[in-house]
């Protein structure tokens, strides 16, 4: 008589326990990651396997105020023969109305540097011909502070005749100031000595 209570008693206790039981859940201690920190952008100055060096200036941007003046000084006559340019006919044919300018360049030491150079006119444009030239620079650059250079230049351009047409030709010789900005771009001033002249075929 005595055992029937305390059975009673001890299943209305696991009766009542049970839904306890089962309205546990898995808990999980939540995970706290690390702020995401993207990997910094190699320069285009790097050598492979080694560390950029903010010293030197690319040779492109030592010879771009040679180039730019010798370009600048040939008068072009293709739009005296009538429209061309850069225009629709370039978008057309390439999808840009930029003129395409070939450029190499022979490193003789880390500061002196041979560079060839040469204009083609824009795609599309059937008069691109008339002026297209070629050009040779030499360019030495000395560095002043880690963002200034002194760069002296010399260089020659020329556009050869075409028929009875005239050919064309510059030289120049330079002396800039370059500075390189904060997002790589460069900036320059300086003094030049130019000359130009023509020559004719009949």
């Amino acid at each position: 008589m005595v055992r029937i209570p305390v059975v009673l008693a001890v299943t209305a206790a696991s009766v009542a326990m049970a839904p306890l039981a089962g309205a546990q859940e898995p808990t999980f201690a939540p995970t706290v990651l690390p702020a995401y920190a993207p990997p910094a952008p190699a320069s285009v100055l790097a050598a492979p396997g080694g560390a950029a060096d903010s010293s030197s200036l690319p040779p492109y941007s030592a010879v771009t105020p040679l180039r730019l003046a010798l370009l600048s000084s040939i008068y072009p006559v293709g739009p005296a023969f009538g429209p061309g340019g850069c225009g629709v006919e370039s978008v057309l044919a390439t999808g840009t109305i930029l003129p395409v300018q070939p450029y190499t360049q022979i490193a003789l030491t880390p500061r002196l540097v041979l560079h060839g150079f040469s204009d083609l006119g824009c795609p599309g444009d059937r008069y691109a011909p008339l002026d297209a030239g070629i050009g040779g620079a030499i360019t030495y650059t000395m560095p002043l502070r880690p963002n200034l250079w002194l760069v002296g230049s010399a260089g020659f351009y020329g556009v050869p005749p075409h028929g009875p047409g005239l050919g064309r030709s510059t030289s120049d010789l330079r002396l800039d100031m370059v500075k390189r900005l904060a997002d790589d771009r460069t900036i320059s001033v300086g003094v030049g000595r130019r000359s130009v002249g023509f020559a004719g075929r009949f």
